[in-house]
């Protein structure tokens, strides 16, 4: 009787679920019961997802084949979930041990501007949740004197206005494998339609760049206030398709050398051939401090 209960209750859920089409939940904070914004909402061993908005509100379509959704946010533990009827999660913040920054030693007599910033037609984009597009950024002598990072400047392309984007500020280890975010702070920048340079003030955070090198990263939020529906037509046909971006994209450059990388499950890959099989880099400038 107990099994035949079970199988009972758990087929009325799912036909609960099957019958809306989708899901609605929010995610939040286990301690604080506060709202988490544009945490990470994925099915498990898929790339199909979203991510919350602003107050932590999330819609999925429904997987019929999978129930279970990883849920991930910068400076909490991920969480699998069973989705259900109910569907409040809530995040286990990080206890992370954070090489301490001595901000007395911080001088800011100087500055130099390291990096390179061009505009370009090359640009990277992604209609799924959890994927940064990110630049290595490495440590020398001039880094070395000049460890601070203030101001970070870097062009979008965007179909939508106002759209945003997370910047993430990575970690590596010697054999340059990802380690994890170097601040827990979410950095989210709204942008301009067009092709636009962003300019954003970083001194507040106190980043150093370890003797590792940083990876800096954008990630694409897969949010309402980003999506942008078109219609194309392939060549040489007169059929008209329907489409969905989510902006905005982030700009690169033909290069020497390869420095577009992507992120996905903490698992770095290098980009070696772009969207013109080319040699392809991030443009961004970093203004750094001593």
């Amino acid at each position: 009787m107990k099994e035949n209960r079970l199988f009972t209750l758990v087929s009325f859920i799912l036909f609960t679920i099957s019958a809306t089409a989708q899901i609605k939940g929010v995610v939040r904070d286990s301690i604080t019961k506060e709202p988490i914004a544009y945490a990470a909402i994925v099915y498990e061993n898929t790339e199909i997802g979203t991510n919350a908005n602003e107050k932590g509100e999330f819609e999925l379509k429904i997987l019929e084949s999978n129930f279970i959704i990883n849920v991930s946010c910068l400076g909490y533990k991920t969480k699998t979930h069973h989705i259900s009827n109910s569907n409040d999660i809530c995040l286990t913040p990080k206890q992370e041990v954070i090489q301490e920054v001595i901000i007395s030693n911080r001088k800011n007599t100087s500055e130099i501007t390291v990096g390179k910033y061009k505009n370009s037609s090359v640009s990277y984009g992604s209609s799924k949740p959890g994927i940064i597009y990110a630049k290595y950024i490495n440590y020398n002598s001039k880094v070395e004197n000049h460890p601070f990072v203030k101001k970070i400047q870097f062009t979008t392309r965007s179909m939508k206005k106002n759209a945003k984007l997370k910047l993430r500020f990575l970690s590596v280890n010697q054999n340059k494998e990802l380690v994890g975010d170097i601040i827990f702070d979410e950095i989210i920048v709204t942008v301009n339609s067009g092709v636009h340079n962003n300019t954003v003030d970083l001194e507040k955070y106190n980043i150093v760049i370890p003797k590792e090198g940083i990876f800096i990263g954008f990630e694409i939020l897969i949010i309402e206030e980003n999506k942008y529906e078109y219609i194309y037509t392939n060549q040489g046909e007169t059929v008209k398709h329907k489409a969905i971006s989510y902006e905005p994209s982030i700009m690169a450059y033909e290069a020497k050398e390869t420095n577009v990388w992507s992120i996905q499950n903490n698992k770095l890959r290098l980009l070696t051939q772009g969207p013109y099989l080319k040699q392809e880099e991030i443009g961004l400038k970093l203004t750094l401090t001593n």
